[in-house]
């Protein structure tokens, strides 16, 4: 939930059972959301009631992998929609990979709310030749 005229900074919003974030304060104002992840929620990244007034802006924002889907609605600068590249997603574990697009030294510098705690992304591209080789088929 949100209220006009506030800023949500630094933020990892991930795992939701519902949207990433809501915005229903029908309330004229604005909203913006910079350096946040937005990532794998049963909702939309970002939902707005039927009333607000949709005055909203996303800065090196990443929004990723959101089941009702990664838009986000209002004005937008640098966002990323990548996979962010979590250590260990099955664990809980949300710091990020040194590779992730959200880690420091991109455009955006550090994104979300926690820092590097793994020293590569946890997946790694093969081919199906090799993929075949390792489990012996």
């Amino acid at each position: 939930y949100s209220t006009p005229g506030c800023t949500f900074t630094s933020n990892t919003i991930v795992a939701n059972d519902g949207d990433g974030i809501w915005a229903g304060n029908p309330d004229s104002g604005s909203m913006s959301v910079v350096n946040c992840i937005v990532a794998f929620n049963d909702g939309p990244a970002v939902a707005l009631s039927a009333t607000y007034p949709a005055d909203i802006a996303f800065e090196c924002v990443c929004s990723f992998g959101n089941a009702g889907g990664d838009t986000l609605p209002g004005t937008t600068a640098t966002c990323i929609y990548e996979d962010p590249l979590f250590c260990d997603v099955g664990s809980g574990d949300y710091t990020l990979a040194s590779d992730s697009p959200c880690a420091p030294g991109g455009a955006c510098g550090p994104v979300g709310a926690l820092a590097v705690g793994c020293t590569e992304s946890p997946v790694a591209p093969v081919s199906w030749g090799r993929l075949k080789s390792v489990l012996g088929r």
